[in-house]
C-alpha cells in the first residue's frame, strides 16, 4: 500500500487504475440462489450456500425456501425473485435445466452471474463466460464474489480454476 494512501490521500489520486470505490448499499444486496434441490446432496449444498450468503450480509432468494418444489406454477414466482435480485449465484454441477435457464434469464436482465462448478474449464461453459459470468471451483471464493457483485463490484468473466 502506498504511504500516501495510508496517510489519507484518496486512492483514486494515488492509484488512478485502482477503479472506483464501492458505495455502501442502502439495503442488503439480494442474491438469487439458482440450484437444483432434488437430492439430499443438492439440498445440503443449497442450505450451506444460503447460510453463508446470509452470514456475509446478503438477502437470499432461494426457490427451495421462498417458493417450494410445487409444479409448473412455480416458474413465474421464481422469475419474480430473479427480477428483484442484484446478482445470481448458480450451482452448476450436473447442468440442471432449471438452473441453466435461470442463468440465461439473469443474463438477459443484465444481472451479474457467479457460478460454482467443480470443473469450470468444461466445454459447456463457453456461453456462460462469453456472456460475462465468473465461474469458480472454490466455493468460498464464489460465495464472496457473488456478494461483491450484488453490491456493484464488476465481475471478471473467467474460469477461476484454483488457488493462486
Amino acid at each position: 500500500m502506498p504511504p500516501q494512501v495510508l496517510a489519507g490521500a484518496p486512492v483514486g489520486e494515488v492509484l488512478p487504475d485502482a477503479g472506483h470505490e464501492l458505495a455502501v448499499p442502502d439495503d442488503d444486496p439480494l442474491v438469487y440462489l439458482a440450484a437444483p434441490f432434488f437430492t439430499l446432496a443438492d439440498r445440503w449444498l443449497v442450505e450451506t450456500c444460503r447460510n453463508v450468503l446470509i452470514g456475509l450480509g446478503a438477502q437470499v432468494f432461494s426457490p427451495l425456501h421462498d417458493v417450494g418444489p410445487g409444479g409448473d406454477e412455480v416458474a413465474s414466482r421464481d422469475l419474480e425473485g430473479l427480477d428483484r435480485a442484484h446478482a445470481v449465484f448458480a450451482l452448476l454441477d450436473g447442468w440442471d435445466p432449471g438452473t441453466v435457464y435461470e442463468v440465461g434469464w439473469a443474463h438477459r436482465k443484465g444481472l451479474p452471474v457467479v457460478g460454482f462448478l467443480q470443473g469450470p474449464s468444461h466445454e459447456g461453459t463457453k456461453m456462460l463466460v462469453g456472456t460475462g459470468a465468473e465461474l469458480h471451483q472454490d466455493l468460498s471464493s464464489a460465495l464472496y464474489r457473488v456478494v461483491w457483485a450484488a453490491q456493484g463490484h464488476p465481475l471478471t468473466p473467467s474460469r477461476v480454476t484454483g488457488h493462486a
